[in-house]
């Protein structure tokens, strides 16, 4: 699970500094590198799934929802990025992307969000605990796009997402959220059968 931050703009003036457009971005010429570009590159093969893109609502990164904890079994700190979070009471799932000692940002995974005072178990560390702040976090906008993951008969490129005609571009920076396969140390080769397991949504 990782995040990537856009915060390049094809505006001239685009910035936040004084008779600038305040928009909290950096003019650059590289396409495919920019809010308003219609691909844009995540700069990583074997990206699996792109789980969410969200929108600032300032001229600062994005905010992803989050929860907080207290009753805890074990310091937040101890999850594991990228594991499945599941509400007790209100069946909502989430993917935790980053994590402090109370705190967890999630991507939530179903259309249900956690509810205060319920009970909340990570699925893979174990770690239990009762949620005492929900957050909302930016307006998310993963619907303005389509995943491409950048694999093709005859090459094995960079994942990218492209936005639908339908949807508008951003104005301010953008946060990607996706989950991405790694390899382990040594000489692996990657081939056609290297995913055996892995079934298409």
């Amino acid at each position: 699970c990782k995040k990537l931050i856009i915060s390049r703009s094809k505006k001239d003036g685009s910035g936040s500094a004084e008779n600038t457009l305040g928009d909290g971005l950096t003019t650059n010429n590289v396409y495919g590198t920019r809010v308003q570009d219609k691909e844009i590159s995540l700069n990583q093969p074997d990206v699996v799934k792109v789980l969410a893109v969200y929108e600032s609502s300032t001229t600062g990164d994005p905010n992803l929802p989050s929860i907080s904890l207290i009753n805890r079994s074990a310091e937040l700190t101890d999850t594991i990025q990228g594991e499945l979070v599941v509400g007790e009471n209100s069946g909502a799932t989430a993917q935790v992307v980053t994590k402090a000692a109370g705190a967890v940002d999630i991507v939530y995974t179903n259309d249900v969000q956690f509810e205060r005072e319920e009970i909340v178990t990570f699925q893979s560390s174990g770690i239990v605990g009762q949620v005492s702040v929900v957050t909302q976090g930016d307006k998310e906008i993963t619907k303005s796009f389509i995943f491409d993951d950048g694999q093709r008969d005859g090459f094995y490129g960079l994942s990218k997402i492209t936005r639908k005609e339908s949807g508008a571009a951003p104005q301010n920076p953008i946060m990607i959220v996706f989950d991405y396969f790694t390899h382990g140390a040594g000489n692996n080769f990657t081939g056609v059968a290297s995913y055996p397991d892995l079934s298409p949504e």
